[in-house]
């Protein structure tokens, strides 16, 4: 019975642990996108215009 409460122990971690990795994976991929709106945005206020012009 110990046995399985520690086996069960770990699988929760390692699942827990894969939950926040594929969490970190998504927030940085949001973040690049956010950087290149930014990006845009500064572009487009400076020269007045937009990109597909």
């Amino acid at each position: 019975m110990k046995q399985l409460m520690v086996v069960g122990g770990v699988l929760i971690a390692a699942a827990i642990n894969f939950m926040l990795y594929c969490c970190m994976i998504v927030a940085s991929r949001e973040d690049e996108l956010m950087e290149k709106y930014r990006e845009r945005n500064a572009w487009k206020n400076k020269n007045g215009k937009d990109l597909e012009e």
